[in-house]
């Protein structure tokens, strides 16, 4: 025994347009660069961060973001800024 399926409502079609909208392409815009910006400053990390991201310091441990660690440090007193560009290249770099 076949069963057919109901027709889509009439209001998916209205968003699937919206979708590709002025709106819907400025949003697209947006997340694109974004994406870009992500990307390159993954790419450009070794040039960008100011401290090693693996290096221990005893002295500004868990220190709050400031002017010279912008994101502080942690218990370890590693600079999270550093790490946290580093860590978007990914494990094998």
């Amino acid at each position: 025994m076949t069963r057919l399926l109901p027709a889509a409502p009439s209001g998916l079609r209205v968003r699937t347009r919206a979708a590709t909208s002025g709106r819907g392409r400025s949003l697209l815009l947006l997340g694109g660069v974004l994406l870009a910006v992500v990307v390159l400053a993954a790419l450009a990390a070794p040039w960008l961060a100011p401290f090693d991201p693996a290096a221990q310091r005893v002295g500004p441990r868990l220190a709050p973001p400031g002017g010279e660690h912008w994101l502080g440090t942690d218990r370890f007193g590693r600079d999270t800024a550093s790490r946290v560009l580093h860590g978007g290249r990914g494990p094998c770099c």
